[in-house]
């Protein structure tokens, strides 16, 4: 009995120690409680792909913008306003981006319906000047009737309403809008252009104040948020300059641009760039040169640069350095302006969500160029929105139907409030870029 009992004892211990010798926990990787064939299961489920998906969410998205903002022929800024303040050019111009990308991405006759409606509302922003001929120039306020607008002139402002009567065109083919988008440019290279320093001035009320202010309003500053998207449009216009020599005009003045841009507004560390610089007069050579420099790296101004080089390199494919200033770029915005968020596990990008869909919209331009560093970078920014569809995605309240603008951090990240002291999150210019992007997406996701 005493040897049978030591041989069972005997096999439970060498049974214990080859357990234990193996791991121990069935688990051969040594992690806790796992199981090599079934392990456990993610759920990605609410990361789509689906471009039909995407332009429901976006047509939803815009639903719920045109029916809480729009207001007849005009638009209010913010529904959280009690005053429910006429919305100003940046955020209605807005509204005309919306209905592009959706009418590009769905054909859906009701959208170029949408779209040429809310073209037509840009006309109340209209001014009357004696400015050069064959020019046309925006303000920041609507008139009570079209052609009167009123206040600032902001150059950056006028150059997102040319990029929209250009994609306008591109969509519909009406040869009107071509014609006021070339109208524009040549209203802001007329006007706004500095050509000893080979940047565009933020405004057209500070651009003669050298006192080196780089506060908006202060003082003259060139912005990269005015030169580079006038780079960007100065080169897909020019396909359609029929006149050899503007055409010509157009693509230096592109070139010169980008490379000032690049030597005087470029992180080098990121490849991003900084907001805008101040100008002043030398007293002895009497020259405009920069002073103070505003270092914030905003992601529309890097996304502007990035679509920028990938335009020039398309007119010049042997000169490979636009593209190379444009791939490095965007893969410093990927990587400094998209942060991972610990908790949500995916890249947290800027609270604003118009910031985000511009950048989006560079890292889809870049397809063109390099579709596989285009590919990594939107599959990022489409983890992110389609979180933030996921998880914030309001369903009582005044935000009901819409999703934070703050895609990854939610609705509290925007406590803040705008000029009016309405909080911010209810910005027509931010939820009309949430439908935006969803119909960005949709149209790189069917192709």
């Amino acid at each position: 009995m005493k040897i049978k009992k030591f041989t069972v004892i005997l096999l439970v211990l060498i049974m214990a120690f080859t357990c234990f010798a193996c791991g121990g926990t069935g688990n051969s990787d040594g992690n806790n409680g796992g199981d090599d064939e079934n392990p456990p299961q993610v759920d990605t489920s609410w990361d789509i792909t689906d471009s039909a998906e995407m332009v429901r969410r976006a047509a939803s998205l815009a639903e719920r913008v045109a029916q809480t903002f729009v207001k007849g022929s005009y638009a209010v800024n913010n529904y959280n306003d009690a005053n429910q303040a006429t919305a100003s050019l940046w955020p209605y111009t807005e509204i005309v981006a919306m209905y592009n990308r959706l009418y590009a991405a769905t054909k859906d006759v009701t959208y170029k319906t949408k779209l040429e409606q809310a073209i037509s509302g840009l006309a109340y922003y209209k001014g009357t000047s004696n400015d050069p001929a064959n020019t046309s120039k925006y303000h920041s306020g609507r008139g009570s009737s079209t052609g009167g607008g009123y206040g600032t002139v902001f150059y950056d402002d006028n150059i997102w309403v040319a990029r929209e009567f250009y994609e306008a065109y591109v969509n519909t083919q009406n040869a009107d809008y071509l014609k006021e988008s070339v109208a524009i440019v040549n209203f802001i290279m007329a006007e706004g252009y500095e050509p000893e320093l080979k940047g565009i001035y933020w405004d057209q009320d500070t651009q003669n104040i050298y006192n080196g202010e780089t506060s908006e309003g202060k003082g003259a500053t060139i912005n990269v948020c005015t030169t580079a998207p006038t780079i960007m449009m100065l080169c897909k216009l020019s396909d359609y300059i029929t006149d050899t020599a503007k055409q010509a005009q157009y693509r230096t003045w592109a070139t010169q641009m980008f490379s000032a841009t690049y030597q005087n507004f470029r992180d080098v560390d990121t490849n991003c760039y900084y907001d805008r610089r101040s100008v002043v007069i030398n007293e002895a050579t009497k020259k405009k040169e920069y002073k103070n420099i505003d270092t914030a790296i905003i992601p529309y101004n890097t996304a502007c640069m990035v679509i920028a080089g990938v335009e020039l390199y398309r007119l010049n494919p042997t000169n490979e350095a636009f593209l190379n200033a444009s791939k490095a770029s965007a893969a410093g915005a990927d990587m400094s302006i998209g942060r991972l968020d610990n908790t949500a596990k995916v890249k947290a990008y800027s609270y604003n969500s118009w910031f985000n869909v511009l950048l989006l919209d560079s890292f889809i331009e870049l397809k063109s160029a390099d579709a596989e560093l285009s590919a990594q970078y939107v599959e990022n920014m489409r983890k992110s929105v389609n979180y933030g569809y996921k998880n914030f995605l309001a369903t009582e309240g005044a935000d009901q139907g819409f999703m934070s603008p703050s895609w990854v951090r939610g609705w509290s990240d925007i406590s803040f409030k705008d000029n009016n002291g309405a909080k911010e999150s209810g910005d027509l210019l931010l939820h009309a870029a949430n439908a935006e992007t969803y119909a960005l997406l949709a149209a790189y996701y069917a192709n």
